[in-house]
């Protein structure tokens, strides 16, 4: 009984010291041992509060619900996937560097945000709701409900780009959630135990054990180093011989390989690849993915025992049929009143947003097309999923994460200032965020893993390699890691894994 208690105490006393999220004020807070509300409790708890229905769980999503101000708002989260994804250590948890949950922060554990397993299905503007397809089980594909809301947050991501290449959504494995990762280390091990079998041909052997990568951007090429690390420093005790027939390559339309990085640095990585037995293969176009391999207009069919597919970003199809594909009305029993539709940005199909991540409207009527956008005051889209003018930002995890932090810290500070709260459209207190500064996006540096304890950085004129650029790769990811839990276990199962060796169980 005594221990049971001081381990209590000690808990408290450890959650006090390391809090999850933004405090709350104890008329507002809702107990984390509450998994499950209905919305008409929902609408108690939310007093006086504005709601803001956050759509996704990324980077963008997560970073908001994280950082809001639950003294002024009701935060509620929608996503398939009820934890964030940190997907710069999926490469490393692909091939066991690190286990699944060293990437996985669950969204649970944000204090007073309420978290709603379901997708966005349709979107209603002018009655301020989003209709939701609850998720149950695989079987059951749910029923759809309305939340309302007072703000919506669009931060649902973009799914892998195949360019409609026959074979790639059938037989090519992705990276990016932690499910696609769980998938491609048990490929892995799976193709060196069936070359390992007394009947297996060399040829055969050759075909399992060649695994190719699509895509020459830093998830592509951070994948082919882990796995190079795990040919060489595990599998090889294991499987000596095979692992001499094993084979990496890379393919890439472009001229070169991580086209965001200088000259230099690019030249370093080829060379690295070179060295490392990892072959790079650029200005090569991809026109199939089979089940045994792939085919390419320069080189035929080329077997393969596994084909990772990374080559950048698709719309998502929420975004593309449903924000972007249908127009609508802010009052709509009046007559008068002007149909609008969301502007997308030419480049890639994005939501196009003001500087304030606020989505930007146009009138559909004939003769109006040229006129100027305006912003939807509540409605707001970060990330892959948006475009900030002609800004043209990159579409990476940097970018996505200071949008979220700069749209949370906007939206706390409005509410604080708001002693003369502005009134929307539909009656409902509404918190404005014009007069605040306008979101800039500040480049940190870019950096890859080229295997082997060597990696590379670039940020402003300063440019590493080798080494040195390895331990800045590490300490940056360790550091950006989100909660306690992880920040303690990554840098253990480095350590681990560096002394004992990866773990090679498939299952």
């Amino acid at each position: 009984m005594s221990l049971a208690l001081s381990r209590r105490t000690t808990l408290r006393r450890l959650r006090s010291l390391f809090p999850t999220a933004t405090s709350t004020s104890p008329a507002t807070t809702i107990p984390a041992s509450r998994r499950w509300l209905s919305l008409r409790e929902l609408d108690a708890e939310k007093q006086d509060r504005e709601r803001v229905v956050i759509l996704g769980s990324g980077w963008g999503g997560f970073g908001v619900a994280r950082s809001i101000d639950t003294k002024y708002y009701q935060p509620i989260l929608v996503t398939p996937r009820t934890y964030f994804v940190f997907t710069p250590l999926l490469a490393g948890t692909a091939v066991g560097t690190l286990e699944f949950r060293n990437a996985m922060e669950s969204s649970h554990s944000l204090k007073g945000v309420e978290v709603v397993r379901g997708y966005g299905v349709d979107w209603d503007p002018a009655s301020k709701s989003l209709t939701v397809e609850g998720i149950r089980n695989e079987a059951d594909p749910g029923k759809t409900f309305q939340l309302p809301y007072d703000k919506l947050v669009l931060s649902v991501g973009a799914y892998a780009q195949t360019f409609g290449i026959p074979g790639v959504r059938e037989n090519a494995f992705f990276l990016k959630d932690v499910n696609d990762a769980r998938r491609i280390r048990s490929r892995i091990l799976a193709r060196f135990e069936e070359a390992s079998l007394p009947d297996c041909s060399e040829q055969d052997q050759r075909r399992l054990l060649h695994f190719a990568i699509v895509g020459g951007g830093p998830t592509g090429i951070e994948f082919a180093a882990e796995l190079h690390d795990l040919l060489e420093d595990d599998l090889s005790r294991i499987y000596p011989v095979l692992v001499n027939k094993a084979d990496i390559t890379v393919y890439d339309v472009a001229p070169v390989i991580l086209g965001m990085f200088d000259n230099r640095l690019q030249g370093y990585a080829q060379s690295l690849f070179r060295r490392q037995g990892i072959r790079v293969k650029t200005n090569h176009n991809v026109l199939e993915v089979k089940n045994d391999g792939l085919v390419t207009k320069e080189d035929g069919h080329v077997p393969a025992g596994m084909v990772v597919w990374s080559t950048g970003l698709a719309t998502n199809p929420f975004v593309k049929n449903t924000i972007l594909g249908k127009g609508f009305k802010l009052f709509p029993d009046d007559p008068k009143a002007e149909e609008l539709k969301v502007c997308k940005s030419q480049k890639a199909g994005q939501i196009l947003v003001d500087t304030h991540l606020r989505v930007l409207t146009i009138a559909t009527a004939e003769g109006k097309e040229k006129a100027e956008p305006k912003p939807l005051d509540d409605v707001f889209a970060l990330g892959d999923c948006a475009a900030v003018g002609t800004q043209g930002l990159p579409a990476t995890a940097q970018v996505a994460n200071q949008q979220a932090k700069w749209l949370a810290k906007s939206l706390n500070n409005a509410a604080k200032g708001a002693s003369h709260p502005v009134i929307s459209s539909v009656g409902k207190r509404l918190v404005d965020i014009d007069e605040e500064r306008e979101f800039g996006f500040r480049s940190l540096g870019i950096m890859a893993y080229l295997g082997g304890w060597r990696a590379i950085t670039q940020s402003g004129g300063t440019d590493l390699k080798g080494r040195l650029a390895w331990l800045l790769w590490r300490t940056a990811y360790f550091s950006k890691s989100v909660g306690w839990r992880n920040k303690v276990l990554i840098p253990v199962y480095w350590f681990l894994n560096w002394i004992l060796g990866r773990d090679i169980n498939r299952f």
